[in-house]
């Protein structure tokens, strides 16, 4: 019953990257081939003029506002003093439209590849990440190494 999403990979060195269409800007670009040889969009991508939480009006189309609006987030959080740093976290969290709580296969998503991304960049390529395993809801596996990391002991 319904959708559940249940795999996430990024592999930067060869440029695949895989995700679930229900999400906008999802590309899949084959190795060796150009967009000119195969497309690479899903056809789930939109264009149009939007209002935005924030009240201000965009032109969106293929996700990466997304992506800015978050940096400008992240930015504003972290690049200021300490002490007013928790109220302006709590005031992104606030906007209704970081409200992650009911998203959980978002979040484990994004857990899953903070995990393989920071044993990537340690140097430990490869590593993939299993949802809902008698082991745990989010387990990390190395190449080689058949003990996983528990990431998130609870369900996904």
């Amino acid at each position: 019953p319904g959708y559940v999403e249940q795999e996430v990979q990024f592999r930067f060195d060869n440029g695949l990257w895989n995700g679930h269409s229900r999400k906008r800007g999802v590309e899949c670009t084959v190795e060796g081939r150009t967009p000119m040889d195969m497309k690479i969009s899903m056809n789930n991508h939109y264009n149009g003029t939007f209002v935005e939480p924030s009240g201000n009006r965009s032109q969106r189309g293929y996700g990466i506002e997304v992506l800015e609006q978050f940096a400008r987030e992240v930015a504003l959080v972290e690049s200021a003093d300490d002490e007013s740093r928790l109220a302006r976290l709590t005031q992104m969290q606030a906007l209704s439209y970081n409200d992650i709580s009911a998203d959980r296969q978002t979040v484990a998503a994004v857990h899953a590849m903070e995990a393989i991304l920071e044993k990537h960049a340690q140097g430990k390529s490869d590593c993939v990440v299993k949802v809902n395993t008698d082991d745990g809801g989010l387990v990390l596996y190395e190449p080689g190494n058949s003990e996983g990391s528990v990431l998130y002991d609870g369900t996904v």
